[in-house]
């Protein structure tokens, strides 16, 4: 019998980026809620179709938030979603602002950056749909967006189809990049860690020394 996959790390995400070019994702880990330390990964991978689809979800939310019309939604020079910041006060409860784009034909295409204002999670019947807290749809949308990040970060990304009859592997039908060229696979993992008194000189006289030996 063969042994278990070991069981994937819950995350709680606190940047979830995507502009085309790179996935960016920032959490934490609950498991260990006295250890100050923050994960980055950084990727140019391709993330898998549901990556693409879940950020998409947001675009409609917001429309709706900041008011914009319909057409946003739709044609070449539609609105994108390309960032979610999530926080969570000391009772618990969460809050988001949602960064969307959206080229400007009289600019040259340039892109408009919007920011959605915070906006807090409903706990309470009363609260559903009011001012201030999540329209309908946004737990829905933040869900899926999570479990799409945390795969990503699980290593899950954009797969190709096996070859038949001795035919090259041919990519499934994902969204190109922006912009991106043939380049090989990069991602880093980096760990912030709150600095103890000394930290920073002991990586000094480290470095140091590492170049002493070259």
């Amino acid at each position: 019998m063969s042994p278990r996959p070991p069981k994937s790390p819950v995350r709680v995400f606190s940047k979830i980026k995507f502009g085309g070019k790179e996935v960016e994702l920032h959490w934490s880990d609950p498991a260990r809620p006295m250890v100050d330390v923050e994960h980055t990964l950084t990727s140019k991978a391709a993330p898998a179709p549901g990556f693409w689809d879940a950020m998409r979800a947001f675009v409609h939310l917001v429309m709706e938030i900041i008011e914009v019309p319909e057409a946003w939604e739709h044609g070449e020079n539609c609105m994108s979603v390309t960032g979610i910041s999530l926080s969570e006060d000391k009772d618990g409860r969460r809050g988001l602002v949602i960064t969307a784009r959206k080229p400007i034909v009289q600019a040259n295409n340039a892109p408009l950056i919007m920011n959605t204002p915070y906006l807090k999670e409903p706990l309470e019947p009363k609260e559903e749909n009011a001012v201030g807290f999540w329209p309908d749809g946004m737990k829905e949308a933040l869900t899926d967006l999570q479990t799409a990040a945390q795969e990503f970060a699980d290593g899950k990304r954009a797969q190709t189809e096996l070859p038949l009859d001795g035919e090259p592997a041919a990519d499934l039908e994902t969204p190109p990049l922006e912009g991106a060229d043939a380049k090989p696979f990069s991602e880093t993992l980096k760990e912030g860690r709150a600095e103890l008194p000394g930290v920073e000189a002991r990586r000094r006289r480290r470095k140091g020394s590492d170049d002493d030996a070259t």
